[in-house]
Parts: structure tokens; sequence; C-alpha cells
């Protein structure tokens, strides 16, 4: 009998070893699942930004090329994500204005995409510097919706930095962003800042994009 004792207790501690084995496996199976998870939506999200930033080069020269384009490429990207069970958010913004002639009033056309998942209930543009202070308000501006605007501007030197104040709030947050606009005589600039964020289970990834691209220069 003690014998018989000896192998079962024996067969008992096998058993119990293997399946704590098996145990570690399976957790070691779903951590490995989780990380290459990870990691694939880290390259679908700096892909994304590649694609943003090309879209914009392949753009050239029209500014409402580059916007028609921009739109055209977040919102099928969006939709894409989503059935994926990612969200592809953020707030999307740019501004472009043709060649600057000295002491002529030239129209900055501000563009602004709300991808953020929710309603902005209030945002607040307001553009400022020399001889300018414009300020425009709007309310209840949907998700997925643009909101177009413009604002004036005469340019007395041959260099000189605006400054484009955005304010909103949502459900969610509150945010104030700052965005120069550079102008200069004779150049055609288009202005871009993209709060850019994906969200799965798994992963909240957020970048911010900005940059001046000079369409033309004058000769």
């Amino acid at each position: 009998m003690k014998g018989q004792t000896f192998v079962i207790m024996a067969i008992i501690i096998v058993i119990v070893m293997v399946m704590l084995k098996s145990s570690l496996n399976f957790v070691k199976i779903i951590e490995n699942k989780r990380y290459i998870e990870s990691g694939l939506e880290r390259y679908q999200f700096q892909n994304v930004k590649d694609e943003l930033e090309k879209t914009i080069q392949i753009s050239y020269p029209n500014g409402k090329n580059i916007t028609d384009n921009l739109n055209e490429f977040l919102k099928f990207s969006r939709q894409r994500f989503k059935s994926r069970t990612i969200e592809l958010n953020g707030l999307f913004l740019e501004a472009y204005f043709p060649t600057i002639e000295t002491g002529i009033d030239t129209r900055l056309n501000v563009s602004v995409l709300n991808l953020l998942g929710e309603t902005i209930n209030t945002i607040n543009l307001s553009f400022s510097g020399s001889g300018v202070g414009q300020t425009q308000t709007n309310y209840t501006f949907e998700d997925y919706n643009i909101l177009d605007t413009n604002f004036t501007f005469n340019l007395q030197a041959n260099v000189y930095n605006y400054t484009l104040n955005i304010t909103y709030n949502t459900s969610s947050e509150n945010a104030t962003k700052i965005i120069i606009i550079p102008t200069e005589v004779g150049k055609t600039k288009y202005i871009y800042y993209f709060d850019i964020r994906m969200v799965s289970n798994k992963l909240e990834q957020r970048d911010i994009l900005e940059s001046t691209v000079i369409l033309n220069e004058s000769s």
C-alpha cells in the first residue's frame, strides 16, 4: 500500500508540474500576443502620420487640393480603423494664404476638421498681430464636420509672424493651441497643425504634427 501511495503521489506531482508549466506557457503566449499587437498598432500609427505628410507633398502646389486630399484620407483611414475597433481621432487645423504683396489686404483661409469623436461645444479662433485683432466664435461643432473661416491681414514689412489661437471645449477636454502664421512678401504658404490620436483596448497614442510649407515663390 505504501508503494502504491508513493506512486499515486508521484503521478499527482507530475500532473501538477505539467499543469503549472502549461499555465506559464499560456501566460507567456498571451503576453507575446499583446506585445506583437501593440507593436503593430505603433507601426500603423506611424504609417498614418507618414501618409499625412506624403499627402501634403503630392498635393502641391494648390492649397485647396491639400485640404481636400487630407480630409478624404483622414475620413477613409478613420472608417478603416473603426472596423477593427481602433479609434483614429484628433483635431486638424490648416491655414492657407496666397502670394502676399506689401500693403495689400491678404485673406487667410483657416479650416478646422473635428475628428475628436465628440461634439465641440464652443470653438474660438483668434487671429492677432500688427494691426490685426479678429476673433470668431462658433457653437456646437459636431464630430466629422469642417469649419471654414477667413481672416484678413495687410503686411507692411517683408516678414512678420501673426498668431492664430484656437480654444475649444468638449465634454471631456478643454484645450488651447497657439499656431504661428509666418507671413512673407512674395510667398504663398500652407500651415498645418494636426493633433492626432489612436486609441484601442491595448494602446493609446498621440502626437502633434505641425509645419509650414512654401507652395510657391515670386520671381
